[in-house]
């Protein structure tokens, strides 16, 4: 999903599309060992919290034609939108 709006970064004001993009990952605890031949999912038997489980990560990319590539990056996970990382980029 693409919105149009403004941007406003310490290089200037840009029009820009914004562009979201959600990735849900489950992770998953496995141990193999040389009795048995397969890997063994024990996330149940082991949960950890933070470690296993659902986890979701959201990415805003903001594009402007006055760049190649996204002229600021934002990530955040999980429900309460906790910042991971930003990029803007200068010049």
């Amino acid at each position: 999903m693409s919105t149009p709006g403004k941007l406003t970064i310490p290089g200037g004001t840009y029009d820009v599309l914004r562009q979201k993009r959600t990735t849900i990952a489950n992770r998953k605890l496995e141990i193999k060992s040389n009795a048995l031949p397969v890997w063994i999912d024990v996330t149940t038997a082991f949960p950890l919290p933070g470690i296993t489980g659902l986890d979701t990560t959201v990415v805003y990319e903001f594009w402007s034609n006055v760049a190649k590539e996204a002229i600021a990056i934002v990530s955040v996970a999980g429900v309460q939108s906790m910042w991971l990382r930003s990029y803007i980029q200068s010049g």
